[in-house]
Order: structure tokens, then C-alpha cells, then sequence
């Protein structure tokens, strides 16, 4: 029981952290397009910064997990994964998670930036 308990939680971390930066990149988009009139009401885009800064830290800690799994991870392992894409499922989710995580927090830094220069209520509508 407690042996099945231990591989349904390993099961569920494996894939939050395979598919946890890309949900995170994608409520990023979604939640920063819900606070552009939020923002205008109010007269600044701190929200927006909230946000970006929340969701990249989420990124950022679902990375450092799959970096801890890695580490734990034997040299033969991390080779055969890397070297010649063969392994567990396991290995392949933790090396999905380490990249991906790196991709997707670049992914909300580039979406980040322009709210840093431009204001989003003087776009008038235009795209």
C-alpha cells in the first residue's frame, strides 16, 4: 500500500515537472491578457509584473526539482538519456522537465519585456 502510494506521488511529479513550465507559460499569457484592462483601470501595470514574476518563479522551481532528480540520477543514466535517447520513461520525464523548464522561462521573460517599455493602454485597441 505504502509502495503504491510512494509510485502514484513519483508518477504525478514526473509529470508536473515534464508538463508543469509549459502550463505555467501558458496561465502567464492568459492571466496577463485578462490584467491589460485591470491594469489601465488602475493605472499601472504592477499586476502584470505580479504576475510574470509569480509565474517565472514557479518555472525557476519546477526546474531546480527536475535538476535534483537529474543529480540523482547515476552517470550511466544521464548518458544514455543525453547520448543515445534510451532509458525509463523516468529519466526521459526529468530530462523533458529540465529543458522545458529552461524554454518556457525564457519564453515568459521575452513576453515580460515589453511590458516593460510600451503601456498597454495607449494601444487604443491596434494590435
Amino acid at each position: 500500500m505504502a509502495q503504491e502510494k510512494t509510485a502514484q506521488h513519483s508518477n504525478v511529479l514526473l509529470w508536473f515537472i515534464a508538463l508543469g513550465p509549459a502550463f505555467f507559460w501558458f496561465a502567464h499569457l492568459n492571466i496577463n491578457y485578462i490584467l491589460v484592462p485591470i491594469s489601465c483601470a488602475i493605472g499601472g501595470r504592477i499586476f502584470m509584473y505580479i504576475a510574470s514574476i509569480v509565474l517565472g518563479g514557479l518555472t525557476i522551481a519546477t526546474g531546480l526539482k527536475a535538476w535534483g532528480m537529474w543529480q540523482g540520477l547515476s552517470d550511466e543514466e544521464r548518458s544514455g538519456v543525453i547520448d543515445e535517447m534510451e532509458g525509463s520513461r523516468r529519466n526521459f520525464m526529468i530530462y523533458t522537465g529540465l529543458l522545458s523548464s529552461g524554454v518556457f522561462l525564457l519564453a515568459i521573460i521575452l513576453a515580460t519585456i515589453p511590458t516593460l517599455f510600451l503601456n498597454p493602454c495607449t494601444m487604443g485597441g491596434r494590435i
